[in-house]
């Protein structure tokens, strides 16, 4: 478990492989998430990445200014479960965030139906395909 900030930074930096790994798989008190991408804005891109995130950073993440750090929150599943996650990221400003989020496959099928109406034509054609392998799944 990560415990502090000093300790994300130093595991973040290391040359040893298992640290770096430890960095995308270690869970942490939600508090030094939130220090973290508080603190030091430019890990919010590390942090993101992590596999064990608390739906709480998640939601602040999706409201990134980075659109890199929302596109990442788009694919990861635990997001697109969570009903507050989607709907910030299927009414995100940037198309790729929207795509991204379309190609999810734990997205609700109420909110890929809203992306398969979307105004871009290739949020509607990820959605719509989308759609299609879950019509051919069941």
């Amino acid at each position: 478990m990560i415990t502090s900030l000093s300790e994300y930074e130093s595991l973040l930096n290391s040359d040893d492989l298992e640290d770096r790994h430890r960095v995308a798989r270690d869970s942490a008190p939600a508090e030094v998430w939130l220090r973290i991408i508080s603190e030091v804005p430019e890990y919010r891109a590390f942090v993101v990445q992590n596999k064990t995130l608390p739906l709480d950073v998640l939601r602040i993440l999706a409201q990134d200014v980075d659109r890199d750090v929302r596109f990442t929150v788009a694919m990861r599943r635990a997001a697109a479960k969570d009903e507050t996650i989607a709907g910030l990221l299927a009414s995100d400003s940037d198309a790729g965030v929207r795509a991204a989020l379309a190609k999810n496959p734990k997205l609700d099928q109420t909110v890929l139906q809203q992306l398969a109406r979307d105004e871009d034509e290739w949020v509607r054609e990820c959605a719509q395909d989308s759609l299609a392998q879950r019509a051919q799944s069941s």
